[in-house]
């Protein structure tokens, strides 16, 4: 099972089309954003203590992400560059 939320970012959009172009099922579901404020949410961090706060990282560092590695080689140069895409699970 993957869970992938909609920040807005190309990775979401992007993984979505992969998705679709390898006719992998899966279920698009969304959800209303949450109605709190910019300040809201800064106090809401901001009131965590230090352990708290610590977890909450942990938790999105140890989270699954999606990456893709991408090869590129430069027509003229002949260069070639690895470019890996991240895009995080959450």
């Amino acid at each position: 099972m993957l869970l992938v939320v909609d920040n807005g970012s190309i990775y979401t959009k992007n993984l979505v089309n992969f998705l679709t172009k390898k006719e992998t099922q899966f279920i698009g579901q969304k959800f209303d954003e949450v109605d709190l404020s910019d300040k809201d949410i800064n106090d809401f961090v901001d009131q965590l203590t230090t352990e708290q706060f610590e977890k909450v990282m942990e938790f999105f560092n140890s989270m699954p992400k999606v990456r893709h590695n991408v090869t590129f080689v430069n027509p003229k140069t002949q260069a070639i560059k690895l470019v890996e895409e991240v895009g995080e699970t959450c």
